[in-house]
């Protein structure tokens, strides 16, 4: 019914706000009907109306069930994308990232562009400490060279940023476990001693 509304609304009244009400309660009431999900993108974008649209997200994703993550992970990324690139809010942007790598941590799917965007926003307002703790993470995922610049760039944090040379001796030693040779890492803890 609410989709019949919606589309007569639109279509013969010519009244998009109306329809994209009708269509947000859609949403809410079956988050994972696709064609609602698409009329409130539609609608919602030509409208320029973003944050009603990061709102319908977040409400779909709260009305989700709690067992479909792949269904609450796609919309909560959404609702993150919107604070993030649109609406230029980097604590909700923070916030919503946060919840979607939280929500599902063994899904690289959901988790690592979770992780990603909490990396640069992290960095961006020098929260030193939690862009260690995503990247620490980011490290569980990765193995090679990705995951030895990861560690460093770890070590370099906690050493130049956080002047916790402790930590970073510990970063370093734990590179040169998995490659005793690599000359950066032994540089680096000779630094740090001299």
């Amino acid at each position: 019914l609410l989709a019949r509304i919606a589309t007569i609304t639109e279509g013969s009244l010519s009244l998009p706000e109306e329809a994209l009400a009708a269509w947000r309660e859609a949403l809410r009431l079956d988050p994972a009907d696709g064609k609602n999900r698409e009329n409130v993108e539609r609608i919602a974008t030509s409208l320029s109306r973003f944050e009603d649209l990061a709102a319908a997200w977040e409400e779909a994703f709260r009305a989700a069930d709690e067992d479909n993550l792949a269904l609450r992970g796609e919309l909560l990324r959404r609702a993150a994308e919107l604070y993030d690139a649109q609406l230029r809010d980097a604590e909700r942007a923070r916030d919503a990232w946060k919840r979607l790598l939280d929500l599902d941590p063994t899904s690289l799917d959901t988790a690592r562009p979770a992780a990603i965007a909490l990396s640069r926003l992290y960095e961006q307002a020098g929260h030193w400490r939690d862009l260690i703790d995503v990247l620490r993470k980011q490290v569980e995922w990765t193995s090679g060279s990705e995951r030895k610049d990861l560690l460093f760039r770890i070590g370099e944090i906690e050493q130049s940023l956080l002047s916790d040379a402790a930590a970073a001796v510990s970063t370093y030693r734990e590179i040169l476990e998995n490659d005793a040779q690599e000359t950066r890492a032994l540089d680096a803890l000779e630094g740090i001693h001299t």
